[in-house]
């Protein structure tokens, strides 16, 4: 099942977006502070590993907007989501 562990890695998945290629033009990586966070757990994660996948949804000057998904490898079950904006310092 969820492991505060599982939650960590869900949580480092959806904030390392900050090194998206979308901040290259704007001095490459800029630290960033959530502004915005709503994590859905929709089942325990079993399986030998769970992947993270986290995208950028839009990102302005000021504001970054990201979600992510985690998964069970074996299966491909949804395991949880999250979405989150955060300010751009």
């Amino acid at each position: 099942g969820f492991t505060e562990t599982r939650v960590r890695e869900l949580l480092k998945c959806l904030s390392g977006i900050y090194r998206n290629p979308h901040f290259a033009h704007q001095g490459g990586v800029r630290p960033l502070a959530t502004t915005d966070l709503h994590t859905q757990f929709l089942r325990p994660g079993v399986g030998s590993a769970i992947l993270c996948r986290a995208q950028v949804v839009r990102a302005g000057k000021a504001l970054v907007f990201a979600r992510a998904e985690m998964s069970e490898e074996d299966s491909g079950k949804l395991v949880a989501t999250a979405t989150a904006s955060f300010f751009a310092a």
